[in-house]
């Protein structure tokens, strides 16, 4: 945010900081007030001050600056739970930043419907924010989609509509796409059934965070899907999703427990710390495991 000032802010440049804000600020340039509108907030650079920072960005907000439309929204339900009494003019400055062509506000005012924050839930009203921040390349709201078209809410279901829409927020990262993926391809649900691919997309899921990808990925292998032959990588995937509190890799833990030599469940548990420290390090991929039988596949190939 700094490029357009020709600054880019460090740990203990506070008062270059301020010196290079203040002549924008006095101007009232809108990137400047959202800006600093951000620091005051955050307590970055500047000090933290709330008030200041809501005062800042309505500024900048009132000048037709997107983005601080977009964060004024966001700040304003920050805290909403039961209640949330600023939700009109949230929505207001959602919709305002959406009209403008910024699909974080769209996929918010989505979120808000879909769930019922601060407004009666209504899927209805959210169907056509979701499917246009979507179709703009948010990933959430991709997955989101396909999940709809998955559970045949509020639209027809279809699982080819599902497996396109999962798979473009898998292919931009989203960890918990990948697994749904997965599970179609396992299923052969809107594709041709394929336990490689499935593997694959657990694996890939398992890596990138996704406590259900680590437990599938760790039942594919523990039940010999595909042809697999790793048991130590089955157990060390199923007490990794264990230990992020997956509540079905914890039941797998407790029934298997009583079956495991000492030996093999130590391995497990030393692999499962290590892996927790990097999960991009985790093992070795697929394309080494015993019995796979798939070559190296990239993900723009699956």
């Amino acid at each position: 945010e700094f490029q357009f000032l020709g600054f880019v802010p460090k740990a203990g440049k506070e008062k270059e900081a301020k010196r290079v804000l203040e002549p924008p600020l006095l101007a009232g340039h809108p990137h400047a007030q959202l800006l600093a509108a951000a620091f005051f907030y955050n307590g970055d650079l500047l000090e933290k001050n709330r008030s200041k920072a809501m005062e800042l960005v309505r500024l900048s907000a009132d000048q037709n600056e997107a983005k601080a439309q977009y964060q004024l929204g966001e700040w304003l339900i920050e805290d909403c739970s039961d209640a949330c009494p600023n939700i009109k003019e949230a929505l207001r400055m959602l919709k305002a930043a959406s009209k403008a062509g910024l699909h974080e506000a769209t996929e918010q005012i989505g979120r808000i419907y879909f769930l019922g924050i601060g407004v009666p839930q209504d899927r209805d009203i959210a169907l056509p924010y979701i499917k246009s921040a979507a179709e703009g390349g948010m990933p959430t709201s991709q997955r989101v989609l396909g999940t709809i078209f998955y559970r045949g809410v509020v639209i027809p279901r279809s699982y080819e509509l599902s497996m396109k829409w999962l798979k473009k927020a898998a292919h931009q990262g989203d960890a918990n796409a990948m697994a749904k993926v997965a599970g179609l391809y396992n299923l052969g649900l809107g594709t041709e059934k394929d336990t490689q691919k499935g593997v694959m997309w657990s694996w890939l899921g398992a890596r990138n965070g996704d406590a259900g990808a680590q437990y599938l990925l760790a039942t594919l292998i523990l039940e010999g899907i595909a042809g697999i032959d790793e048991r130590s990588i089955g157990l060390t995937w199923l007490k990794v999703s264990a230990s992020a509190g997956y509540a079905d890799a914890k039941e797998a833990l407790k029934r298997i427990r009583g079956k495991l030599d000492s030996e093999e469940e130590t391995r497990a548990e030393v692999e499962a710390k290590k892996c927790l420290k990097n999960l991009k390090q985790c093992g070795k991929p697929p394309w080494k495991w015993k019995g796979f039988g798939g070559a190296k596949i990239e993900m723009n190939q699956i």
